[in-house]
C-alpha cells in the first residue's frame, strides 16, 4: 500500500469513529499526519464535551510532546535541536 493510501486510512477510520458515536455529544476530532513518517499520526476524537479550549489544548499538548521527542532525538544524534 502506498503512503497516500495509508494516510487516507487514518481519516477514514476517524470518520467511522465519529459515525459510530453519533449519539454522543461531539467534542471534536482531529487527524494530523506529518510528512516523512518519522512521527506517528495524531488521532483525537473527544466525546461528551462542548469545551473548545479543552479540545484544542489537548491537540496542542500532543503536538508539543511530539516536537519535544523530535528535539531530543536530534540532540542525541548530534544534530540541530530547536
Amino acid at each position: 500500500m502506498n503512503e497516500l493510501v495509508s494516510n487516507a486510512t487514518n481519516f477514514r477510520t476517524m470518520a467511522d469513529q465519529i459515525d459510530r458515536n453519533a449519539a454522543s455529544t461531539f467534542g471534536g476530532a482531529a487527524v494530523i499526519v506529518a510528512p516523512g513518517g518519522l512521527v506517528p499520526p495524531i488521532e483525537l476524537h473527544m466525546l461528551n464535551s462542548d469545551d473548545p479550549a479543552l479540545f484544542l489544548s489537548t491537540v496542542l499538548t500532543r503536538i508539543q510532546t511530539i516536537l519535544k521527542d523530535l528535539e531530543d532525538r536530534a540532540r542525541v544524534q548530534g544534530g540541530f535541536g530547536r
